[in-house]
């Protein structure tokens, strides 16, 4: 007598968080919507409210905080935002094909807003304590500086933790050709502060070469 599985098989694969906008959350609504010719129920969560579309054109407002899409006839169901998964019960060989295919969306987007914080600390802190150190030659300074690049690397190793998934997704209804990157929004701060930092340095220096 053959084995027969009673319960339906289900594949859940888990998913980082994310940063993806209008255009993504449309490619993955595709995806789901090729499965069948079943709707796609859609459930957005924002401003503390939770709202349900018939389609991705309804998204008004800038960020949402999650989005969930299932598609009912062959039973996908994708949640990002505050759990970021794709569930699948008895998927069939195309059902699989669509799963792996929605999960690549999620993985290139991925958010590592993490890592480029411990980057900017690392590079950061012991970059300022080493200029002072340069302009005032003592060796308290030296000795701040070296203290500082070890308290930097030490406070933020942690975070390289990979299952660490403290990260929040970021959900943007906008396309990103409609919103500007962050250089470009923010070049213009980054160039004043960096000229300055020069600056400031140049003056600490010639300060403590002429006394």
């Amino acid at each position: 007598m053959p084995v027969t599985r009673l319960e339906p098989e289900t594949v859940e694969i888990l998913l980082p968080s994310v940063k993806i906008w209008r255009d993504d959350i449309e490619d993955i609504f595709n995806w789901l919507d090729a499965l069948s010719d079943a709707s796609i129920d859609i459930t957005v969560r924002c401003n503390d409210a939770t709202y349900r579309l018939d389609t991705v054109a309804e998204l008004k407002v800038r960020r949402i905080d999650s989005i969930t899409m299932r598609e009912s006839r062959v039973n996908v169901k994708v949640s990002l935002g505050y759990q970021n998964s794709i569930i699948a019960v008895d998927p069939s060989f195309q059902a699989r094909a669509t799963v792996e295919q929605i999960a690549q969306i999620a993985r290139k987007h991925r958010r590592y807003a993490k890592l480029m914080l411990v980057i900017f600390t690392i590079l950061g802190i012991p970059g300022a304590a080493a200029l002072f150190a340069f302009a005032s030659h003592s060796t308290i300074a030296n000795l701040t500086s070296a203290a500082l690049t070890l308290l930097a690397f030490a406070a933020f190793m942690p975070t390289l933790e990979p299952r660490s998934r403290t990260v929040t997704s970021l959900l943007y209804t906008s396309t990103r050709t409609e919103v500007p990157s962050f250089y470009r929004r923010k070049r213009d701060d980054l160039f004043i502060n960096g000229v300055s930092l020069l600056v400031g340095g140049i003056i600490g220096y010639l300060s403590n070469v002429i006394s």
